[in-house]
């Protein structure tokens, strides 16, 4: 029961998705500082965007204090986050005693932007989290990050961008060991409608059963539909929704602008699993390729006010999974006035 409802009409939760104080270049330095519901995204979102997975896209903050400090081109970011399984800092309207995650999350971490390099953006950082369940149903884990991302032109048309992370620590008194990254490159064809051609490669580690350690690639703060809307939900059955590990792909796409109003986008991934699926699991097959994922989406834009998209995604499953396996699909169309 969901409460203040009728036959008509019936309201969910009410909570508050951003709210906080940030001040910048305090006292004319350059130093800044950002308290309280926040959102964080850095890089492409490989290891921090979503703070809660578990309510899909309903909320995306963090509770979190961000101190930084820039100049010129460069800025260096110091963060501190908490978010608790629940909604537990800031009051609730018709609290349905929903998760947001599987457990309390804690961390800390250093990211340092660069943009003073003509051409080039460099990235370097470094993440800590604790992963804490109460209730002890989920192993608690220290996950320590330490990567790097760099993109820019290579010339005129053609752009690239690359991410490459490493993860020490533990989980349930496991040693953790994982990595992941990815590279893709994308050319502009000097046409008169812009035609890009893209590719490039993703790698998750996967956990190897045969060992005692841990080499299962931890999200962070990134379990969203970074490459799939789709594929989310299939890797539910895993490790759980939006839980991007033992993952390797080669992917090519296509973006169309056809009209001055209306846009394409077209991707085909070839997944395969870095470690095979444990051994007589009814979900799983006995190979390693996890199959063929088809995307199209179609963007217009009808006026300044009215937009919207049409999305397509297909999962044509490999002998990862059990035989017999149907192909998965999933759409949506969206129409959005703004006024």
């Amino acid at each position: 029961n969901r409460g203040y409802e009728d036959g008509d009409f019936e309201i969910d939760e009410v909570i508050v998705e951003s709210l906080s104080l940030q001040g910048r270049k305090i006292a004319g330095t350059p130093f800044g500082l950002t308290v309280g519901r926040q959102h964080l995204f850095y890089g492409e979102g490989l290891v921090c965007w979503d703070g809660g997975p578990l309510d899909g896209s309903r909320t995306a903050y963090f509770n979190a204090a961000v101190a930084h400090i820039e100049w010129g081109k460069r800025r260096f970011d110091l963060h501190a986050i908490s978010n608790p399984e629940k909604d537990d800092y800031l009051p609730v309207v018709n609290g349905q005693d929903r998760s947001l995650i599987e457990w309390d999350e804690r961390g800390g971490g250093l990211y340092y932007t660069d943009e003073s390099f003509a051409g080039r953006k460099i990235e370097a950082y470094y993440f800590y989290k604790n992963e804490n369940d109460p209730d002890d149903a989920f192993p608690e884990s220290d996950i320590h990050t330490l990567g790097a991302r760099v993109s820019g032109d290579v010339t005129g048309d053609l752009s690239f961008a690359a991410e490459w992370a490493g993860q020490i620590g533990d989980r349930g008194g496991a040693e953790r060991l994982g990595y992941g990254g990815y590279l893709r490159g994308t050319y502009r064809a000097p046409l008169e409608r812009p035609l890009d051609i893209s590719a490039g490669g993703i790698y998750l580690s996967g956990d190897d059963p045969a060992t005692g350690d841990y080499e299962g690639w931890n999200t962070v703060y990134a379990r969203w539909p970074k490459w799939s809307e789709l594929y989310i939900y299939t890797l539910a059955n895993e490790r759980g929704v939006a839980w991007w590990e033992n993952l390797a792909s080669g992917w090519l796409g296509l973006g169309l602008k056809a009209h001055e109003r209306v846009s394409l986008d077209a991707k085909i991934y070839a997944m395969w699993a870095a470690e095979r699926p444990f051994a007589g699991a009814a979900l799983f097959g006995g190979g390693d390729y996890r199959g063929t994922l088809s995307i199209v989406k179609i963007d217009w834009n009808l006026e300044k006010s009215l937009t919207g998209h049409l999305l397509w995604e297909m999962l044509r499953p490999g002998d990862y999974y059990a035989g017999g396996s149907d192909a998965a699909h999933f759409l949506r169309w969206e129409f959005m006035l703004r006024y």
